[in-house]
């Protein structure tokens, strides 16, 4: 993941369709175009530039910089349209969160850039920022956006939402399928490079039992405690450890330039999860669907309470896919009714 694309938030597909909805809705009006000028949006009088929609689709769309001929065109302005949208959404929620008194502060920014500029070695952020064509300065305003909208979920959306046993119980019966554990097993890995010594201290330990005084005993090779799902093993591992009934010992493996052999202890087969294993898995489910929606429903209200200009370079499709209703008559709006426009 890059050091843009890890600052994009998954803004769902509805979401998008939704906002992109509003703006047909709502009356166009055709206007002078600032395209030229870099600007291609304004969110209430707040300006949305075409570098801050180009660094937003090339972090997510990296793998598509060569899209065939056919309809590539038609391709690449959607994917401009949706990086766009997330960042009109990204403008609303700053702005709301300035009215509650609750912005993502220069010093928080700072702090959040230091830590993803430690898990990179000295050098390569700037590089890979220079290889995505992203400036500093619109990374950290993406970066901004996405505390920002962090903040926002958690701290103004995420208080409103629970979750009634009731409502666990009905996912868990109604979706048994995605609560089936995979076979379970709990093993001693001995591991080492000369192959006697691994066998010979496998042996050991099948008798003995002890871990502890049998590595005292076979200092060269190393003794591991595995409790872990079998998916999850490295193929040959696990194929080994279907093959065992607990209190067998496995024939010895080479791998990765090692010879390792395996003591099986105890295994569990898949199996359909307790209801108290997966409630904690259905409930951050549950949160995070109610919060999508809570979000896509937020964007939607606060678009239509919102002046929005858009430029027409980018949506023109838009107008093509879906028929522009009748727009209200002036009597039926207030005075202070925003539009959404073209810009």
């Amino acid at each position: 993941m890059t050091v843009v694309s890890r600052l994009f938030i998954p803004y769902s597909r509805h979401v998008v369709v939704l906002i992109l909805i509003c703006v047909c809705l709502l009356p166009v009006s055709a206007c002078t175009d600032n395209i030229w000028r870099g600007q291609v949006a304004t969110v209430n009088g707040e300006h949305v530039s075409l570098d801050q929609v180009r660094a937003l689709r090339n972090s997510t769309h990296f793998q598509s910089t060569s899209l065939p001929m056919d309809g590539a065109l038609e391709i690449m302005r959607e994917q401009y349209a949706g990086a766009l949208t997330s960042l009109v959404a990204a403008a609303l929620v700053k702005q709301h969160l300035v009215r509650k008194k609750m912005p993502v502060t220069l010093g928080e920014v700072v702090v959040e850039e230091n830590l993803i500029r430690a898990d990179y070695p000295p050098g390569t952020f700037e590089e890979i920022l220079v290889s995505e064509g992203i400036d500093i300065e619109t990374w950290r305003f993406l970066l901004h956006n996405h505390l920002s909208i962090q903040r926002f979920l958690n701290k103004i959306l995420r208080p409103e939402i629970t979750i009634t046993p009731e409502e666990a119980d009905t996912y868990l019966k109604t979706h048994p399928d995605e609560f089936i554990r995979a076979p379970w097993a709990y093993f001693f890995l001995i591991t080492g490079e000369e192959k006697e010594s691994v066998e010979s201290c496998a042996k050991d330990l099948d008798i003995l039992g002890d871990s502890v005084l049998v590595q005292e005993r076979y200092p060269e090779t190393f003794i591991r405690t595995v409790r872990l799902d079998t998916n999850r093993l490295p193929l040959a591992l696990e194929q080994a450890v279907s093959e065992l009934h607990p209190g067998d010992l496995s024939p010895v493996i080479a791998m990765n330039g090692e010879f390792h052999q395996i003591l099986l202890l105890e295994t569990l087969p898949q199996r359909q999860a307790e209801p108290d294993e997966a409630y904690l898995q259905i409930e951050e489910l549950l949160v995070a669907q109610k919060l999508q929606n809570a979000y896509n429903d937020w964007v939607t209200r606060r678009i239509q309470k919102s002046t929005i200009k858009i430029s027409k370079h980018l949506l023109p499709h838009l107008e093509k896919a879906q028929p522009v209703p009748a727009a209200p008559e002036p009597a039926a709006r207030s005075t202070e009714a925003s539009s959404v426009k073209s810009s």
